[in-house]
């Protein structure tokens, strides 16, 4: 088989620092057997932290990526959860690195980017869930898209 055939179930997990990803990327894994590749933060985090920070970014260029993988049928999971629980994980986790006034507005613009990306959606809210509930999540909304396993 060439590669121009081979298609690979692929993740890109986006959201706000201390949203879950990691969390959630570990437990999936373990549920799937590592039979997906996952990305965590590209393309929705160069827009947003690029934004964030005044940074010169090809968006144009940004957006074409994004294209190009949607093609493929590259999944963007966005991984969120009440503002009021992200301030807690990161005192929990004695972190300062995004200002608890800057929360709102980071994933207001994460909210821009999903308007605007190509890629199919899934949104987690991990605010009252496990990172296993939300891999079960997550694995539930992959099958309603049609996505089993690997693709070869």
């Amino acid at each position: 088989m060439g590669l121009d055939k081979l298609k690979i179930n692929c993740l890109l997990v986006e959201g706000v620092d201390k949203s879950g990803k990691d969390s959630v990327i570990e437990a999936f894994h373990k549920l799937t057997n590592y039979e997906w590749a996952i990305i965590n933060r590209l393309w929705a985090s160069i827009y947003v932290h690029g934004g964030f920070n005044n940074r010169n970014i090809n968006y144009v260029n940004l957006f074409r990526l994004d294209e190009e993988y949607s093609k493929n049928g590259t999944v963007l999971v966005y991984v969120t959860a009440d503002t009021k629980v992200i301030k807690e994980r990161f005192k929990k986790h004695n972190e300062k690195d995004i200002l608890d006034t800057d929360i709102k507005l980071i994933k207001r613009m994460f909210e821009m980017y999903l308007k605007e990306t190509s890629m199919k959606i899934i949104r987690l809210d991990t605010s009252k869930c496990t990172p296993e509930e939300s891999a079960e999540e997550l694995f539930r909304k992959l099958i309603k898209l049609g996505y089993n396993g690997l693709i070869y």
